[in-house]
């Protein structure tokens, strides 16, 4: 009963609306929101005098919310601390190449220095160096051993063997500025010494000079005791021009070893070889001071 009561109820509702609206567009009537569900089809029946049917057709899908689903950065996280893991492992791997260098170095320069230890022992007495000159090198030698920068600087400065020697290069002057710029400091960061730059001429020991000498004479005949394919008969066969011209040298050595001091030293590192070597100067980093005319001048 209560269910026809209703149906009689909406049939005349809709019955009003139509009166007087007139024919509406069953369109203006649908909540349309952008969709393809399936269609659904209300029908209402009455078995009163005027039976109203209509057909709501409602193409609307149900509301749902949708957001953008958020990535999730759990499957990528593994790669990136994969990635930081090796890229970790691969600068530990350069470091550990480093610290064994560094330990391969030490163990190979301390067995040098030990036996040459006794050398510089001795310098100080046979070469009658200064007291000062002679603590001087010992530091040095112990900066050596301890991997200390100013002192691989100052060996750093001096002459090496000369490249081309053999061509007929007769200068290495080694590095002038980098040895004036070597501080040595105490442990209450006082200066010790600095660096000292010297020049050296050196030459080998030839027979007197004959009267007349060209660019081939030989001067030093060693085939009696040298194979002809030797280094030292390839070095003899030019060794002629050495008495012209001699090899000039750059030394980086302790600012408070004087040129007597220098040339003592130097005399003693080549006793056991055929060369002869003279000091001809030495110079330390001083302020630079300009007189009156010279500014004038400049």
């Amino acid at each position: 009963m209560k269910l026809l009561v209703i149906y009689l109820a909406l049939a005349c509702i809709i019955r009003n609306v139509k009166s007087e609206e007139g024919s509406v567009n069953p369109a203006e009537f649908s909540l349309h929101v952008e969709s393809s569900s399936p269609v659904l089809t209300n029908k209402t029946d009455s078995s009163s005098t005027h039976t109203a049917r209509r057909t709501i057709q409602n193409r609307a899908r149900p509301w749902t919310l949708q957001t953008n689903p958020v990535q999730n950065s759990s499957p990528s996280t593994p790669k990136v601390e994969k990635s930081t893991k090796n890229n970790m492992s691969e600068i530990e791997m350069v470091h550990e190449k480093w610290r064994v260098f560094e330990k391969s170095m030490k163990k190979v320069i301390d067995g040098r220095m030990k036996k040459a230890l006794p050398m510089f022992l001795r310098m100080g007495s046979d070469a009658k160096l200064s007291g000062e000159c002679s603590k001087s090198i010992m530091a040095l030698v112990t900066g050596i051993r301890g991997l200390k920068s100013w002192a691989f600087r100052m060996i750093d400065s001096s002459t090496k063997f000369p490249s081309g020697i053999l061509d007929g290069t007769l200068s290495d002057f080694g590095d002038y500025d980098q040895c004036l710029n070597i501080v040595k400091e105490d442990n209450r960061k006082r200066v010790q010494f600095t660096g000292q730059y010297c020049v050296v001429e050196a030459a080998p020991l030839l027979p007197p000079m004959p009267h007349r000498v060209q660019f081939k004479t030989v001067v030093l005949d060693v085939s009696n005791f040298s194979q002809p394919d030797s280094v030292l008969s390839d070095l003899a066969s030019n060794i002629n021009m050495f008495y012209l011209m001699k090899l000039r040298l750059g030394l980086c050595m302790p600012s408070t070893c004087s040129v007597t001091d220098v040339q003592e030293i130097t005399k003693l590192a080549l006793k056991d070889l055929p060369l002869g070597a003279d000091v001809l100067r030495c110079e330390v980093k001083e302020p630079l001071e300009l007189s009156n005319l010279q500014i004038g001048v400049m």
